[in-house]
């Protein structure tokens, strides 16, 4: 039998010494044990729910079966795309060893073997706040693989184990499973981890960069590649493709681009494209696969777009390892020596998935993320944020949210409440940035791999990409409030809150109906009081002692965004939040407070003159009378303050009415519109002749 490593130590030792590892303390499942596990996975994933699946024990050994033959959409993807499986784990099976103490069993193993050629087995552990999600290597005969759980002490324990199989054809596959095992590390394997922690240490905090200071990312996803596609079919040049991208992010208050493919641009394209953006306020990412051909090609792309864009004012950080595990330390550390080295401006970044190889990755960065992908679970990216971003020794914590839909259906589309409620829970957990995946696709009748996205193959409009710029248009007033905060958990005893469930609530049996956390600032402290229910409203009552404030004030700061209206809150309150509601209140000294109304109402006034920008070039191509817009904000002039707000706030709605009443402008608009809605739903059909297995009917249609 095989025994090999899988993970970081892979690089760090050849292979276990089953002499050595058998005798070691453990926590072992047995195939009479794995026989009795459940053919569930997690209720935020839906591919496994519609294969069949059998398990039986056999020779010592469990067999997973799973039949994929009638998954008729697997035909519209690519071999390599495993999208579909068969479960076998721990969900919904009492075992009185589980939760798992990772302290004591630090390495978990697998003994198995591939039944049938297209079979392809994963494994998944479950961790308080998180997932960790990783291929095991095809293997016809027996093999035992050993992979490390715990990485500078975290996590601390093992909720749950499930093992998938995932099929890349529509045929019957199968795996056979020994035993899993999680036992406690050799002589040789602790000494190596040691080793390897102590290199890690040496290289200290990750170096601060002042861009990630001053600047809060709120971003879409886009890929380079598939924004060309868009202005052939479109018909649009690359500079006016673009102007119409930056101006739909600017109107949804969106302010950061995560380009994929950035290196397919020739050094001066990016370098124009750079340009264009800047008058806008958007800054990129520049997202790029590491080169198969390794470490000379890495080195030539540093030198022909990182190095001469090291001072572009417009550029935010660099990624140069999409979807990195922990398998990939050593060239994920390359990667970020090379970045630093051509651009001494903007940092290396790194995102992981579900979040996997956060707790080995993440502290290593100044900006770093997580990208995690649900359906109708909102509640879990408040943990998963809560539990990730203190393991961050920089100084950006971002969330990667789902707004697509893939060729699979899944994830499927988020209710407007529930993203609300993503949002809402990612900044009041402690995110410093917010991206979105993602802004475009390419149909899947052309060879794309999403159904739905913000904008789908159009740039069109959707109830997401609606809400979203609700949300970013709060967050982007209160960013600079927000970067100089950290999470701090729950509030203070002081501050009381009580909440009326509803009968008809939407949420998990264990999530409260609202929940309050804590941001600590030097001088102040920033409360969210978020609602947990994403279709009833929630009825909460606040009660504050007077005397426990100490002479501090608060401000509902969310009032304050919507109605510009600048008032101590009451201290005993009623609120009724609609669902995925937040509030956001500021308490500090009244000096402090006032401090920081001013730079709150400057970026108001700053996005008023943004948009106005905007509405008044588009009144003047219908030959608008705007003089008293022009009037209103004559008044203004470049003040930003806080007795700007009211007169901005009313030369917009001015201006708004103005253009609506166009006669002109709304016949415009509605032909439009109804362009957009016949191609959606053009759309729509062609996907679902997709589903039914009509590929080439689909693509022929589609041309």
């Amino acid at each position: 039998m095989e025994h090999q490593y899988s993970g970081y130590l892979r690089s760090l030792l050849w292979a276990p010494d089953p002499g050595v590892t058998n005798s070691l303390a453990d926590v072992l499942f047995t195939a009479e044990d794995l026989v009795k596990w459940t053919t569930r996975d997690f209720d935020s994933t839906k591919e496994w729910r519609h294969v069949p699946v059998q398990r039986r024990l056999m020779d010592g050994a469990v067999r997973v079966q799973g039949r994929f033959e009638d998954l008729r959409c697997m035909d519209s993807l690519d071999a390599d795309d495993l999208r579909f499986w068969v479960p076998l784990g721990t969900l919904g099976w009492n075992d009185g060893r589980f939760p798992i103490d990772v302290s004591a069993y630090p390495v978990v193993e697998v003994t198995y073997r591939c039944g049938t050629p297209g079979a392809r087995p994963v494994w998944v552990w479950q961790y308080p706040g998180g997932l960790h999600i990783e291929r095991l290597p095809y293997s016809e005969d027996w093999a035992t693989v050993a992979h490390p759980i715990q990485h500078f002490g975290f996590p601390k324990q093992v909720n749950a184990v499930v093992i998938r199989l995932y099929s890349p054809t529509r045929t019957t596959e199968a795996i056979e499973i020994k035993s899993v095992r999680f036992r406690a590390r050799s002589d040789a394997e602790a000494k190596a981890c040691r080793k390897r922690e102590r290199e890690c240490a040496r290289q200290g905090a990750p170096r601060r960069y002042p861009v990630l200071d001053e600047f809060m990312p709120l971003g879409v996803h886009m890929d380079a590649l598939t924004s060309r596609r868009h202005m052939a079919t479109l018909g649009f040049s690359m500079d006016e493709y673009w102007d119409m991208v930056f101006e739909d992010l600017v109107l949804h208050h969106h302010n950061c681009i995560a380009l994929a493919n950035f290196q397919t641009f020739a050094p001066d394209e990016f370098r124009r494209l750079l340009a264009r953006a800047e008058p806008h306020g958007i800054r990129f990412i520049g997202l790029a696969p590491r080169p198969d051909q390794g470490a000379r090609n890495l080195e030539g792309l540093a030198q022909t777009h990182i190095k001469p864009n090291a001072g572009a004012p417009n550029l935010l950080a660099w990624n140069l390892n999409i979807d990195p595990s922990d398998c990939t330390l050593q060239e994920v550390m390359a990667s970020k020596r090379l970045i630093e080295e051509a651009d001494p401006n903007h940092p290396a970044a790194v995102v992981t998935d579900d979040p996997s190889a956060y707790s080995l990755l993440g502290r290593f960065f100044a900006a770093s993320g997580i990208s995690y992908y649900p359906s109708h679970c909102p509640w879990e990216v408040g943990d998963m944020v809560e539990t990730h971003a203190p393991l961050s020794m920089g100084q950006q914590f971002w969330m990667w949210a789902p707004t697509f839909v893939y060729a699979t259906e899944a994830p499927e589309w988020s209710s407007c409440a529930e993203m609300r409620l993503m949002v809402n829970l990612g900044f009041a957990c402690g995110a410093k940035g917010w991206f979105s995946f993602t802004y475009h696709n390419d149909p899947i009748w052309a060879h794309g791999t999403c159904q739905r996205s913000l904008t789908g193959p159009f740039l069109a409009f959707s109830d997401l990409w609606a809400e979203l710029g609700m949300r970013m248009g709060r967050y982007e007033a209160l960013a600079p409030l927000l970067l100089r905060t950290q999470p701090e958990g729950a509030a203070q005893k002081w501050f009381v809150t009580r909440t009326v469930a509803r009968e008809n609530a939407r949420r998990p049996a264990h999530v409260p109906p609202t929940v309050t956390h804590r941001l600590k600032g030097p001088d102040f402290d920033v409360f969210f009081v978020v609602s947990n229910d994403v279709r009833e409203m929630a009825s909460v009552n606040i009660h504050i002692p007077p005397r426990s404030l100490k002479g501090r004030e608060i401000y509902d700061l969310s009032d304050f965004v919507q109605k510009r209206k600048w008032a101590p809150m009451n201290l005993e309150r009623h609120l009724e939040m609609f669902p995925g509601q937040a509030r956001v209140l500021l308490i500090a000294k009244p000096e402090t407070c006032l401090d920081w109304r001013d730079v709150i109402a400057a970026r108001l006034v700053e996005d008023d003159r943004t948009l106005l920008a905007f509405n008044m070039t588009l009144a003047r191509e219908y030959h608008l009378d705007t003089a008293e817009v022009e009037a209103m904000t004559a008044g203004v002039g470049d003040a930003a303050s806080f007795d700007a707000l009211q007169p901005m706030d009313r030369a917009r709605d001015v201006l708004f009415n103005l253009i609506q009443r166009s006669a002109a402008f709304c016949e415009a608009r509605s032909k439009i519109l109804d362009v957009f809605a016949a191609a959606k739903a053009c759309d729509g059909a062609l996907c679902r002749l997709l589903g039914r297995g009509k590929v080439e009917q689909a693509r022929e249609l589609g041309a």
